[in-house]
C-alpha cells in the first residue's frame, strides 16, 4: 500500500478572469466609440477569415480611458501574482475586434509583450468561444483516447465569452476563436502589456528560476 498519494501540477498555464460589475453603461459607451471609428474608416477588414479590426492606439483615446483603468488594475494584479520584478508596466497595444456572422480568428499568439488580454463588450448567443491551446509540443507525441475530459488530458480549453468579462493570459499562450454562428456581432477589445526595467539575465548561462520539490 502507498503511504500517501499526491499530484503536483508542473508549469501551469494560467488564464485570469475578471468580471466588471454594472458593465452596461461602460459597454454602451465603448460600442458607440468603436462604431464611430469603424464609420470613419479608422481600421481594416481582416484577410484571414476574421472581421474588422481597429487601430492599436485605443488606450491613448479618451473614450476608452474607463476601460483602460480596468486593464491597468487587472494587469497589476496578475504581475503581482506572478511575482515578476520590474520597474514599470504599460499597455503597448489596444484594439477592437468586430466579428460578424461566420467570422473567426485563427490560432495565434502575441509576440513582443508579456501579457495579453481581451474584454468583451458585446457577445450574442452562439457568438463563438475563445479557445486556448496546449502550449506543450511534446504532449502531442502520443494522444490516447480518453474516457472523460479533464484539465489533465485535454489539448484545448474553450471559454465562453460574456459581456463584462476581461481575460488576461501569458502573451505566448496560443489561442483562437470559434466562428460566430449568431446573426449579431461579437465585439471585443484586446490589449497587450509590457514591462520595463528590473534585473536582466546576462548571457544564456544564467539559469532561469527553479524550485526544488
Amino acid at each position: 500500500m502507498f503511504a500517501g498519494t499526491d499530484v503536483i501540477d508542473l508549469f501551469p498555464s494560467s488564464v485570469w478572469l475578471h468580471e466588471i460589475e454594472n458593465c452596461d453603461p461602460l459597454n454602451a459607451d465603448l460600442l458607440v466609440a468603436v462604431k464611430e471609428l469603424q464609420a470613419t474608416g479608422q481600421g481594416y477588414s481582416r484577410t484571414d477569415g476574421g472581421g474588422w479590426v481597429s487601430g492599436t492606439d485605443l488606450n491613448e483615446r479618451d473614450a476608452f480611458a474607463p476601460l483602460t483603468a480596468y486593464m491597468i488594475s487587472a494587469a497589476e494584479g496578475v504581475l503581482h501574482f506572478l511575482q515578476y520584478e520590474f520597474e514599470h508596466f504599460y499597455i503597448c497595444d489596444c484594439w477592437a475586434n468586430i466579428n460578424g456572422t461566420g467570422k473567426a480568428h485563427p490560432r495565434h499568439n502575441h509576440p513582443n509583450c508579456i501579457l495579453s488580454g481581451v474584454y468583451y463588450v458585446q457577445t450574442p448567443p452562439n457568438g463563438g468561444d475563445i479557445i486556448f491551446h496546449d502550449p506543450r509540443p511534446q504532449a502531442g507525441i502520443f494522444v490516447p483516447a480518453i474516457k472523460e475530459a479533464t484539465p489533465h488530458n485535454i489539448a484545448q480549453r474553450f471559454v465562453e465569452p460574456a459581456e463584462g468579462l476581461m481575460m488576461l493570459f501569458p502573451a505566448w499562450l496560443e489561442h483562437s476563436t470559434e466562428p460566430n454562428t449568431s446573426m449579431g456581432e461579437r465585439l471585443s477589445i484586446s490589449f497587450n502589456i509590457m514591462i520595463s526595467g528590473g534585473p536582466s539575465r546576462k548571457g544564456l548561462a544564467t539559469p532561469l528560476p527553479s524550485e526544488k520539490i
